[in-house]
């Protein structure tokens, strides 16, 4: 920036020194012969003039005036001065007005001395070529200056106001504009300085300049030091230098104070399009000389942010090259104060390090400590060398994490682009003093050591346009790691790996051969890998996929894999195959130092693929213990929900194996009231299918279970769910709405065939209850949890029992006919089935009459035929309200009323027995079942007890039920 300014202020006051000067030789030497007839007939004369003078063509549009006096004003207006020929505007500089006021003593004396000097809206196009041609070197501007003898004007007082400078450099697409409101200065000619002050802008940004100085004169004088003293603001920033120089115009001396401060770099953005570089607020202070050949900047003292950094440096530039020499020092230096100084690069260049043949340099570097990201450096100590384009540095050496870290590294630039060597020794780095924030880290324990060799090979433009890598690789064409490893132990946990890494060019392929061994927590480890180059997982014009294959094994446990990716950064083009193998979890628990669920020894393989948007993973074949699983899965992303498809198959799956037992609920609701997480089936779309022969679940044994599982839209169906227990079929067809506010579920199960005997398995003399039950649960609900869809349930629930048989010692326990209860001689066997007229798998039943003939058979046997049961319940807002209750038997039939709370899981029923036959003392008080579902009560009415004893026989007028009826009336929709 300071280049283009300077080269831009001197083009600029160069421009309109000519034009001055030329106007006042001409203009002067005309002054007697045009006095008379005005100056405007002159014109043409000062065009020319000037025209040959500059070398560019030189017009006057406007009048040109002269107040002739011994202090002359010269006044011109709309003046034109032409650009090069390749520029893209007509003239290279304009001005609106110009207006001096000459002393002609002076130049009768031999001195130019101008007394007021004013410009209007001057205009002044800089401009370099894309060759590099700057277009303010003017043709005559050699010959002129030696004709003059380097003579400079005084100028008394100088005003310039509205004016604007460009400068475009079309080699490097720069573009800049600075505004002038107003310049203003003059000369003390007592003092020998000159004052001068303005202000502007550039680009958007403002600027405000004040400098005193020596006169112009001044800047000749041989042994006299020039004082300067300029203070300078652009947007956020000031500058100030203050001191002298030596033979200013040769700059062969200078005792300066610098200091430069500001709180961002606003001040550049200017020369930036797009992200502008940025640095915490700063100050940079320094005393700047100048001894022969010698710069120095000595007692710098500089911060950015929490960052310092001290010291001196020097140029030395007498040699070939300049010799840079620095002894700096900090307290701190932190990484984040920097980050965003490089503003990032629309599109990755070659690293041009050829400037490094341009300079020579020695710089030492001690620091207290360097902050990068996640790691603090401290006792930081570095020094580089640099010769002939041959950077050193060595020794690099630093604390990290208890530990130390000694490098040498070396960059030859004299190759193009450049070739880079880097060693580093690591010893004893505590991993668990590394800031937790560090990937891979978090939480580890442990000592790292070890050597890392690498080297690396820059690239050139065509090699990175074949590969098309991300920054910061971009830079580079190769990296081969040279024989390196590395060590990890825990002290007093008998945990020690070694981990080595090579590069290796085999068949013309070079590959990446990682290999460890040694022990975890007791349990030996080992893993060997092979992978492509490490380059070429960001090289995006990469045709041949990625390659890996490796084994890894400890704690009981192997892996595999071999296959290759396409874009492996991004995860795309994948199509590998592994496997997974293991004895349980019991060693790998021990490895990992932490708990985990029991299970036996587990497989898994299969093959993955991804393209596109599409994950598969095909050929799963899994298991673990006496569990297994196969089939096809895929995940497709890159939609408003991901979609899950899967086709799984299971010959036996044992949940308790896989999850663990689950422990008895003694206490609290049986209904389960815990909240489901519906999150997934709004972030997910599903279609599934699955079949199992067998599902061991605790206590429970399902079989041939198969359902269809579609997820749309958090809208959730399975249909079916089917599977057989209880000797019988479940078949049901679920809903569950997951956007509704509340969440609602439908359910629809319909029971085929199950067995008496097995649902009362639990109850005494279960063995000698025969039968099926069938039946329909059809129920709607709201809410998250079981137990709220329970509360909320609409819908019906009814069951059927058709030709069952049961222990009389059940029967006995509802008190009925006491005195047949009493008379319990044998076991004999009911009647065998026959068949029944009413449709339905739950019918088997058998003609009235039989029934009867085969009820005095049971007088004489322990069980009881029950000829139907019906229990048809209405469900509302929770609660289930009996509408149909019976149960038929060849003696008795038994009536049943009340309701069944869900909600509240309350049960309040009264069951009414008849006997149909002439008894003797037979009780027919009825029974209330109440209480809770976890307790319940069988209450008998006592003063009903007492009042049937009175009249003790029971002339057993009750009717039988119509068992076909009943069935039909609770199947009908």
């Amino acid at each position: 920036m300071h280049q283009r300014e300077t080269r831009g202020d001197t083009a600029t006051i160069r421009i309109i020194k000519w034009i001055t000067l030329a106007l006042v030789v001409v203009i002067l030497s005309l002054v007697l012969t045009v006095r008379v007839v005005g100056w405007n007939w002159a014109r043409g004369y000062v065009e020319q003039q000037v025209t040959q003078a500059t070398g560019r063509d030189f017009t006057i549009a406007g009048d040109l005036d002269i107040d002739f006096s011994l202090n002359p004003l010269i006044r011109v207006e709309d003046i034109g001065l032409g650009n090069a020929p390749w520029g893209r505007t007509s003239n290279i500089a304009e001005i609106k007005v110009l207006a001096l006021r000459v002393e002609l003593l002076g130049l009768i004396q031999g001195r130019t001395v101008i007394s007021e000097l004013s410009i209007r809206e001057p205009v002044v196009h800089l401009a370099v070529s894309a060759s590099g041609k700057p277009n303010w070197r003017l043709g005559a501007e050699k010959s002129r200056a030696s004709k003059r003898g380097g003579s400079l004007p005084v100028v008394h007082r100088l005003v310039i106001e509205g004016g604007t400078v460009t400068y475009r450099d079309y080699s490097k697409g720069t573009d800049l504009r600075l505004a002038i409101v107003r310049l203003q200065g003059c000369t003390d000619e007592k003092r020998d300085e000159i004052a001068l002050g303005g202000r502007g802008r550039l680009g958007q940004q403002r600027w405000r300049m004040a400098l005193r100085a020596g006169s112009l004169q001044a800047l000749r004088a041989a042994n006299k030091l020039y004082p300067i003293d300029l203070a300078l603001a652009l947007a956020d920033t000031r500058a100030n230098v203050e001191g002298t120089l030596t033979k200013p115009l040769r700059m062969q001396g200078a005792e300066l104070n610098v200091s430069v401060e500001g709180l961002n770099l606003s001040m550049l953005s200017p020369f930036f399009d797009g992200a502008k570089p940025r640095l915490p607020p700063h100050k940079i202070e320094a005393h700047l000389t100048r001894a022969g050949h010698i710069w120095r900047l000595k007692n710098i003292r500089a911060t950015a942010g929490k960052s310092d950094l001290q010291g001196e440096l020097g140029v030395d530039i007498s040699g070939e090259r300049p010799t840079i020499k620095a002894d700096l020092t900090t307290s701190l230096l932190r990484y984040d104060d920097f980050a965003n100084l490089a503003a990032p690069s629309k599109k990755p260049q070659p690293l041009d390090l050829s400037a490094l043949g341009s300079v020579d340099a020695t710089i030492n570097l001690n620091g207290d400590e360097i902050l990068i990201p996640s790691v603090a450096l401290r006792h930081v100590q570095a020094a580089a060398r640099l010769d002939d384009g041959r950077l050193r540095i060595q020794p690099l050496s630093f604390d990290v994490g208890g530990g130390r870290v000694r490098a040498q590294a070396i960059l030859d630039a004299s190759p193009r682009p450049f070739d880079v060597h880097l060693e580093a020794n690591i010893q004893a780095v505590q991993l668990s003093e590394l800031d937790d924030r560090i990937a891979g880290f978090e939480g580890l324990e442990g000592i790292l050591g070890g050597r890392v060799a690498l080297r690396a090979t820059g690239a050139t433009q065509a090699q990175m346009a074949n590969a098309r890598r991300t920054t910061p690789w971009s830079f580079l064409d190769s990296l081969i790691i040279d024989d390196s490893q590395l060590s990890y132990g825990v002290p007093g946990d008998d945990t020690q790996l070694r981990i080595t890494a090579r590069s290796k060019t085999r068949d013309s392929q070079q590959r990446l051969e990682i290999e460890g061994g040694g022990t975890w927590r007791g349990e030996d480890f080992e893993l060997a890998f092979q992978i492509d180059p490490l380059l070429a997982l960001v090289d995006a014009k990469n045709k041949r996929p990625y390659a890996i294959a490796g084994t890894a094994s400890a704690a009981g446990s192997d892996a595999r894999i071999a296959g290759t990716l396409e874009k492996p950064l991004a995860l795309e083009g994948i199509d590998v195959t592994g496997s997974l193998r293991g004895s349980g979890t019991e060693l790998l628990a021990a490895a990992l130092g932490r708990s985990l669920p029991e299970i036996p020894a587990y497989h898994l393989e299969g093959r993955l693929k991804r393209d596109g948007n599409t994950s598969l993973i095909q050929n799963l074949v899994g298991g673990m213990g006496v569990s297994d699983i196969s089939g096809d899965l895929s995940l497709t992303t890159g939609r408003e929900r991901m979609l899950l498809r899967a086709d799984l198959v299971s010959d036996k799956l044992d949940l308790v194996q896989i999850f663990g037992p689950s422990e008895p609920v003694r206490s609290g609701p049986v209904i389960p009231d815990s909240a489901i997480d519906v999150w997934p089936l709004r972030a997910l779309d599903a279609e599934i299918s699955y079949k199992a022969a067998r599902i061991y679940a605790p206590a429970r044994t399902f079989a041939r279970v198969s359902t269809a599982i579609l997820l749309d839209d958090a809208h959730l169906t399975l249909d079916p769910l089917k599977f057989d227990y209880m000797g019988g079929t479940f078949d049901s067809h679920i809903e569950v709405s997951a956007n509704a506010k509340p969440v609602h579920t439908s359910l629809d199960t319909r029971l085929h065939k199950l067995s008496l005997n097995e649902i009362l398995a639990k109850a005494d003399a279960a063995d000698q209850a025969t039968g099926v039950v069938s039946g329909r649960i059809t129920l709607e609900g709201d809410g998250r949890s079981p137990a709220d869809f329970a509360a909320s349930a609409d819908g019906s629930v009814w069951l059927v029992i058709r030709d069952g048989r049961i222990s009389k010692m059940l029967i006995e326990q509802a008190g009925l006919s006491l005195i047949e209860s009493l008379s319990l001689i044998d076991n004999a066997a009911s009647k065998p089935a026959s068949t029944c007229t009413v449709e339905g798998p739950w019918c088997a039943g058998g003609n009235e009459q039989a029934e009867q003939a085969d009820g005095k058979k049971q007088k004489e046997s322990g069980t009881v035929n029950i000829r139907c049961l019906v229990a048809d319940f209405r469900a509302r807002s929770g609660v289930l309200a009996a509408r149909t209750l019976i149960m038929d038997t060849a003696d008795t039939k038994v009536v049943g009323s009340g309701t069944i709370a869900l909600g509240s899981e309350s049960v309040d029923l009264k069951l009414l027995p008849r006997a149909k036959d002439f008894s003797l003392l037979a009780g027919q008080a009825p029974l209330h079942v109440r209480g809770s579902f976890r307790k319940l009560k069988v209450e008998v009415s006592m003063a009903r007890i007492a009042f049937s004893l009175l009249t003790p026989i029971e002339r057993g007028t009750a009717l039988a039920a119509d068992c076909r009826q009943l069935v039909q009336a609770v199947r009908q929709p």
